[in-house]
């Protein structure tokens, strides 16, 4: 009994996130937002893993050295940049999935 009660319940699951994919992208369906000229959706991705975003400078004593958190497609991460010949020196991947 318990077996098949966890397998409705897993089944269940997935059909409910096979259903909410699918329909992800639909559009309005109330009458009043149907008729308006909404703006385009931002995905939250430009939110959490925009590539040109940096955030957290901190420069070195002497001024020739800074670093920075950047966020990427594959994760967040330090970087240490050379202030005078602009180029990133090292890059430091942050958070849990990079402990082994």
């Amino acid at each position: 009994m318990k077996k098949l009660l966890i397998t409705v319940a897993a089944l269940s699951v997935i059909l409910l996130g096979t259903v909410l994919f699918i329909t992800k992208d639909t559009g309005p369906t109330h009458p009043v937002l149907r008729a308006a000229e909404l703006p385009p959706l931002i995905p939250t991705r430009a939110f959490y893993a925009d590539p040109r975003s940096a955030l957290g400078y901190v420069a070195s004593s002497d001024g020739k050295f800074v670093s920075f958190e950047k966020a990427s497609l594959t994760g967040r991460s330090i970087v240490v940049k050379n202030l005078v010949t602009n180029d990133e020196i090292s890059e430091f991947p942050i958070g849990l999935g990079n402990i082994r």
